[in-house]
């Protein structure tokens, strides 16, 4: 299979990652000024675009710094039992990545939905994945945690397997291009990307968390079907490098300069963590990031505003809004009461 890799993220810069393991938090980074006035003021539920939602009549969340809101979408149809997790812009579209809600942990099919995130129009939508990791029983995919895009492909994450499809041969099931076994101590929750690496970001609540970087060149090898922590045979490729990323993080992008930022939440608070360890309020619920129109916005997708969770008291947000940037960098600081690491 010849596939030409273009990870399309915030520039595509080189990741600050050094040889070998190295920490998340290094020497402070701190973005340009902003060089026009205050743009964005928050977002009222009636600002929202898209089919406003019949199954609350809750208010948009006040969270510290939502003030700092630019625009928002309601997830589209069918939304009855999806729950956003990743989020892949692509010009004024974005792919959403996601699960089928059930009660049960481990019946969670991965379901794709392709919106226009100016208007919250739903332009496709895919229900199902399924493949197999070489010549190994046929599977599919669970929970959909994270998403970038690669020309006219989409990566997709879980747990346990990373997974290659084309979105664009239609139809409610998705047959995947190919599919790969993440073997412990590696892990995916989210995923993150540059023009050469791509990286597999696990939810970790205890012990040490770390973001293992796999050559996407090597990745697509004819034969490669793990993905492990060291390099075995032909078949098992291992990490280039390691980045240690603290604890309960659910999504994660890069900026033009190539700096990691993570997203860390539950479904009542969030924070989002800067390349220095500054850890800002952030949208309830937030899963995947994503910087976009040239830096001056940050994305974020919400499960918050997910129907399985909307209905309870926990707060209450768009499916995918964006805040102003870097003003969100200058905003208020969490206080999620999540640890340090």
């Amino acid at each position: 299979m010849t596939l030409v890799v273009l990870l399309l993220t915030a520039g595509g810069g080189v990741v600050r990652a050094g040889a070998g393991a190295r920490s998340f938090a290094t020497e402070p980074v701190m973005p340009a000024a902003a060089g026009a006035q205050t743009q964005c003021h928050g977002l009222d539920r009636g600002d929202v675009r898209g089919e406003d939602p019949d199954y609350t009549s809750k208010r948009l969340a006040e969270f510290p710094n939502h003030k700092r809101l630019c625009h928002g979408i309601w997830l589209p149809s069918p939304r009855r039992y999806f729950v956003p997790q990743g989020l892949a812009i692509t010009g004024r579209t974005a792919w959403i990545s996601g699960f089928r809600f059930r009660a049960r942990y481990g019946q969670r099919p991965c379901q794709l939905m392709k919106v226009d995130i100016v208007t919250g129009r739903r332009l496709a939508f895919h229900g199902a994945i399924f493949g197999r990791v070489g010549d190994r029983p046929r599977t599919y995919c669970r929970h959909g945690g994270g998403v970038i895009a690669s020309g006219r492909h989409l990566w997709l994450v879980e747990k346990n397997k990373l997974w290659l499809v084309d979105p664009s041969r239609g139809g409610n099931v998705l047959e995947a291009t190919r599919v790969w076994r993440i073997k412990s101590p590696v892990r995916g929750s989210a995923i993150v990307a540059n023009r050469e690496r791509i990286g597999l970001v696990p939810h970790v609540t205890n012990g040490d968390a770390r973001i293992y970087w796999f050559v996407a060149r090597r990745l697509l090898r004819p034969g490669v079907f793990d993905l492990g922590l060291t390099h075995v045979g032909t078949h098992q490729l291992g990490p280039i490098r390691s980045t240690r990323i603290p604890r309960f993080v659910q999504g994660a992008t890069l900026d033009s300069s190539g700096r990691l930022y993570l997203s860390r939440s539950n479904l009542s608070c969030a924070e989002l963590v800067t390349p220095h360890g500054r850890r800002v309020a952030f949208i309830p619920g937030a899963e995947g990031i994503q910087f976009a129109s040239g830096g001056r916005r940050l994305w974020a997708v919400s499960e918050s505003g997910a129907r399985p969770y909307a209905t309870s008291r926990k707060p209450f947000t768009p499916a995918v809004s964006s805040f102003e940037w870097p003003r969100l960098f200058r905003g208020k600081r969490a206080d999620c009461r999540f640890p340090a690491y």
